[in-house]
């Protein structure tokens, strides 16, 4: 006979012994599938709460991000609110008036000065070197003539 036809009727044979053995201790082929399942069902439970429990991590990361955005926004919001408060007052109409429409408040005049017509006044005319010469070489001159004297080299 073939050798793997000897492996099938081995391994079908061992399989019939170890039914024969399960019914002699009183399971039953319904009994062991219905374990089966049982164990199937519970496995199934077991990774679907471990699913969701990552799901929830998730979710309140999220949360707790969404509620930090919300904690800034409010704030800005109030800040808003506080500045609406102020720009709607008579203070700041005021100075607004006082600063942009050139009004004066009691006891002071306003001198208006036009600096486009007056010619009285003209600016220095500065001299540039003709000759360019970097920092270095004034550095260098300078400490030359101090330390011999003026001389030259």
């Amino acid at each position: 006979m073939d050798i793997r036809r000897l492996e099938k009727i081995s391994i079908f044979r061992n399989s019939l012994r170890v039914y024969e053995k399960l019914l002699e201790q009183g399971f039953s082929l319904g009994k062991v599938l219905l374990f089966v399942v049982l164990v199937g069902i519970v496995t199934g439970v077991g990774v679907n709460i471990s699913l969701n429990i990552s799901r929830a991590r998730v979710s309140y990361a999220v949360l707790e991000t969404e509620n930090q955005r919300l904690l800034l926004a409010k704030a800005e919001s109030a800040k808003l609110e506080q500045d609406l408060e102020y720009y709607s007052s008579l203070e700041y109409r005021k100075r607004y008036a006082y600063d942009s429409l050139n009004l004066a408040r009691d006891g002071e005049e306003i001198y208006i000065i036009d600096g486009a017509t007056r010619d009285d006044f003209s600016f220095e005319q500065v001299e540039v070197d003709p000759v360019k010469r970097n920092d270095s070489k004034y550095w260098w001159d300078f400490t030359v003539n101090l330390v011999l004297g003026g001389l030259r080299i």
